[in-house]
């Protein structure tokens, strides 16, 4: 994925003196040092001197460009900027963030045409810059970004059979149907259409119930009018006729749908004759950020006339980049850059509420192909140690987070946020008001509660399990082997290793080692004192791999790292023993090897301790100079970010040396296997 550098401009509006604060901040994905200039000395923006230059495009934003640049730091911090990402060859990111409780002439203003403060150009006709209109959401729901995957568009052409009879100068023309649904079907290529293209179809409901069924894209052609100084669109009703909605009652009723699109695309209608669309004058536009608060991550929307061959051109190239890479923000400057000799380029603008600008992931590998056909061969030839987290076996015995949110209910815990408890956090509340470890305890207690409940296991059974947990764990890993032939515990047995590192409590691995006829090693990092002497370990190989628990087991409650002073008590003991602790081998993979971490998610405590001890480990430079997979992320998960989540990586190792995976961890392994077969 391509990093790029944030300009954001945030204009806060000062009602008493009806002018605009005006603030920038600069981010560097690689400069961990904070860039902002808050500055509070009045911006003013005088629309009617805009509105005397709108038919010469390059007036007009040469004066929007003076208007709100006017102080020399402004217009040198924005240099500054640009010459960063210039000089790191990055893209800039620039997100306007125009308050939305300034008047809305303001909104109207052509931002687009902003000129670049060295070169006499607008700014979105850069290629190394990408513009967009960035808007904060008015409630806390998560916009995350879908994996790729065949998309599904709704095409919605408005024609109500009444236009002529509404009361409108100039009056809105019919609308040539047949000639919109060819525009956009070649705008949209290969997408999967459904339409609604008029005849009593395009109605709010229609709209609704087809949302309802997984739509990606909204493509929206109707006219459009301010009417008492609000947007309304023409819709239509059953019987065909007009059906004048405003911009909050559409925003509703998107809003309300339990899955939105990501994308929308709101478009003016081919009715004006000599290749124009109508005189809307910009009523589409503000559409844009009340699609946006319904959950519409992107809209791209026409803020004036916009003529057919701009449109097409537009449109098409628009669709193909995002087909690329999912970035809105990228396909949207390609776009305009293939229409920058057309008059009216600057017509199309984007809403985003998108941090980063990225409206879907692929499932795959982060880095390059190089780096991944490097790590794979070392997987193959045994030139790697997989380090196995708690997500593997939440397949077998359920999940951290369902477990975390039973005991606050069941302790009356004061978290405020359930949903993303950790059960390392949960289980410091319960130790804290209760034995040194009540936690562990209730841990296998839940594991008898959940796993045994079956008409297979007897009264016997369950007190048997009481006592030794390990055994129902054993019996539950080998029913779940025999049910699926990819369970995650065999999967990794078989690509063959000589070492493998697990924070899990469980010996679900050591399990699936013997089943496969392996026997295997093991041994723990004695990180409290409660194990004693442990056997010397062998030279590991494929035949006799090592198993070493970092976090302790189960069947040894005293051993097992699971509250966070734990954590802290085990990350003290790791500085203060590990080069007499570790077995030589295991000390020399953890320098010279590539490691693959399996089944972690960034915010797990796990993951956190394990990465903080590995971050200052002796030989670290080495370290880094192989190419580890890290955690499998699920963008889909509430609040993760792509390039947010490589750039937490990035910090612990300064020079990029661990690679995500954006999938589960039963897409990762398949993938995995799949390459190591056909290498």
């Amino acid at each position: 994925m391509t990093a790029a550098a944030d300009l954001e401009i945030v204009l806060a509006w000062r009602e008493h003196d009806q002018c605009f604060d005006l603030s920038l901040a600069f981010d560097d994905p690689e400069d961990m040092g904070d860039r902002r200039l808050i500055w509070h000395e009045p911006i003013a923006i005088d629309t009617d001197e805009l509105a005397k230059l709108r038919h010469d495009n390059a007036a007009y934003g040469a004066t929007l460009t003076r208007q709100l640049f006017a102080a020399e730091e402004l217009r040198e911090f924005y240099k500054r900027a640009r010459t960063r990402a210039l000089a790191r060859e990055i893209p800039l990111r620039i997100r306007l963030s125009i308050d939305p409780d300034a008047p809305a002439q303001f909104g109207a203003i052509r931002w687009e045409t902003l000129r670049d403060l060295d070169e006499d150009m607008p700014v979105a006709l850069r290629t190394d810059v990408r513009l967009s209109r960035y808007l904060s959401g008015a409630g806390w729901d998560t916009i995350a970004p879908p994996r790729k995957h065949d998309l599904r568009a709704l095409v919605v052409i408005a024609n109500p059979n009444d236009l002529g009879e509404l009361d409108f100068d100039p009056p809105l023309a019919p609308i040539d149907v047949p000639a919109e649904i060819d525009r956009a079907r070649a705008a949209l290529g290969g997408i999967e259409t459904t339409m609604l293209a008029s005849g009593g179809e395009a109605t709010l409901d229609q709209i609704a119930s087809e949302l309802d069924g997984g739509i990606d894209v909204l493509y929206l052609v109707c006219h459009g009018r301010f009417v008492d100084q609000e947007a309304r669109v023409f819709l239509e009703r059953s019987d065909g006729s007009a059906a004048a909605v405003t911009a909050t009652e559409l925003r509703d009723k998107v809003g309300a749908r339990h899955h939105k699109p990501t994308l929308a695309v709101l478009c003016a209608c081919q009715s004006a004759g000599a290749g124009r669309s109508t005189a809307d004058r910009g009523a589409m536009a503000p559409l844009g950020p009340q699609l946006a608060q319904a959950g519409i991550a992107a809209v791209v929307a026409m803020q004036d006339d916009f003529t057919m061959e701009t449109a097409e051109r537009f449109l098409g190239r628009f669709f193909t980049e995002l087909d690329r890479d999912g970035i809105v923000d990228r396909a949207v400057a390609a776009a305009r850059s293939s229409v920058a000799d057309r008059h009216d380029w600057w017509v199309p603008v984007l809403f985003t509420r998108l941090k980063r600008g990225r409206t879907y992931y692929a499932v795959g590998f982060s880095a390059t192909g190089v780096r991944v056909a490097g790590f794979v061969n070392a997987v193959k030839r045994g030139h790697c140690a997989a380090v196995l987290g708690p997500g593997l076996a939440e397949p077998v015995l359920g999940s951290r987070q369902a477990l975390a949110q039973k005991w606050i209910e069941r302790w009356l815990l004061p978290i405020t946020e359930p949903d993303v408890a950790s059960l390392t956090t949960v289980g410091q509340f319960v130790q804290a008001n209760a034995s040194r470890y009540t936690a562990q305890e209730e841990l296998a207690s839940y594991l008898i509660t959940e796993r045994a409940q079956d008409e297979r296991y007897s009264d016997a059974d369950r007190e048997r399990f009481r006592a030794k947990p390990d055994e129902l764990i054993e019996d539950v890993g080998r029913r779940a082997r025999e049910a699926d032939l990819e369970e995650a515990h065999a999967v990794v047995t078989d690509l063959g290793l000589p070492v493998y590192i697990t924070t899990s409590w469980t010996g679900l691995l050591t399990d699936a080692l013997k089943a496969a006829g392996r026997d295997p090693q093991v041994c723990f990092f004695d990180w409290n004192n409660q194990l004693g002497p442990q056997p010397p370990v062998h030279e590991p190989s494929a035949e006799q791999p090592l198993v070493y628990h970092l976090f302790g087991r189960l069947d040894r409650p005293e051993t097992m790292v699971l509250t966070e002073d734990d954590c802290f008590q085990w990350l003290a003991a790791w500085a203060a023993q590990r080069q007499e602790a570790l077995p030589g081998a295991l000390y020399e993979v953890l320098i010279r090897r590539s490691l693959m971490f399996i089944g972690y998610r960034l915010e797990d405590w796990d993951f956190r301790v394990l990465f903080q001890g590995l971050r200052n480990f002796k030989g670290n430079d080495l370290f880094r100079q192989r190419t580890h997979v890290g955690v499998q992320v699920d963008p889909t998960a509430p609040g993760v970010q792509p390039e947010a989540a490589q750039d937490y990586l990035n910090q612990y190792f300064q020079e990029g040396g661990v690679t995500i995976y954006w999938g589960t961890t039963k897409e990762f392994l398949s993938d995995l296997s799949k390459r190591i077969h056909e290498a």
